[in-house]
């Protein structure tokens, strides 16, 4: 993947991720959900359509979306989860 640093302008992952949480540089859920769909935007961007990782990186945003909003709920979060559909975030 030479030219991954080529064509993604701001590469994240889930490492990334664990690490910010770690080092509580995020100051509101919106900072968090907003690495994860960069995450899965990369994911899309750099994979060829239909392809395993492309779905894949579609499946994981919905199931994060899921889960984000049940814990918005349950927890009684400020937050508003602006991407509707999938192609909103991609």
């Amino acid at each position: 993947y030479s030219d991954y640093y080529t064509v993604i302008d701001k590469p994240i992952s889930m490492s990334n991720i664990s690490e910010k949480v770690k080092r509580k540089v995020y100051d509101s859920v919106a900072q968090y959900a907003e690495d994860w769909y960069l995450m899965f935007r990369n994911a899309r961007r750099y994979n060829i359509e239909g392809s395993e990782i492309y779905n894949d990186a579609g499946m994981l945003y919905l199931a994060f979306r899921t889960a984000l909003k049940a814990a918005v709920d349950e927890h009684g979060f400020d937050f508003v989860d602006e991407p509707e559909e999938l192609d909103d975030i991609l």
